[in-house]
């Protein structure tokens, strides 16, 4: 099963749903934000017109779909214990202020709920800001795509990387 978690933030000076923090970034965020961005306001459930600043996929499952790089662990064939991260966004106008972080720990703890205990994000081997993100919240290299191969694909060659996480 695939879990989509979408942090969103109230375009009033309202806290996030996940963490309670950027009470106005929101204000601070939608200037030059494109109009896909805003989810409309929801009179019946009494809810202000909301800006998405950012998001993140968890697929569960010992692969991705077409995808050729894929993690080792956990080494019995367990295809419910492993996850991996994908489309981790955060709108530009808001990076580097915690919110990736914070999707990906409410992703990481929903995905442990689901039985996940291997964790695993591709990262393209030259996005530094990425890799000290996921660094600094436990990830480590536990592979990287041939150069020949990224080639062949036309695309930037990628790192693998891996957390095991806490039940």
């Amino acid at each position: 099963p695939k879990v989509s978690h979408h942090l969103r933030a109230q375009h009033t000076d309202t806290a996030c749903a996940f963490c309670g923090a950027w009470s106005s970034l929101c204000c601070q965020v939608s200037q030059g934000m494109e109009l896909s961005t805003k989810l409309p306001a929801d009179a019946a459930a009494g809810s202000a017109a909301q800006l998405v600043v950012g998001s993140v996929d968890v697929n569960q499952g010992a692969v991705l779909p077409a995808e050729e790089l894929v993690g080792r662990q956990p080494q019995e064939a367990q295809a419910q214990r492993r996850a991996y991260l994908s489309n981790v966004c955060v709108a530009q106008g808001a990076r580097r202020q915690g919110i990736a972080a914070a999707l990906m720990a409410a992703a990481e703890q929903a995905a442990a709920e689901l039985g996940v205990k291997h964790m695993y994000v591709h990262v393209v081997h030259d996005n530094t800001a990425a890799q000290q993100l996921y660094s600094s919240m436990g990830y480590e290299q536990e592979t990287e795509e041939m150069q020949s191969f990224a080639h062949a694909l036309r695309r930037p060659r990628r790192l693998l990387l891996h957390k095991q996480l806490r039940s």
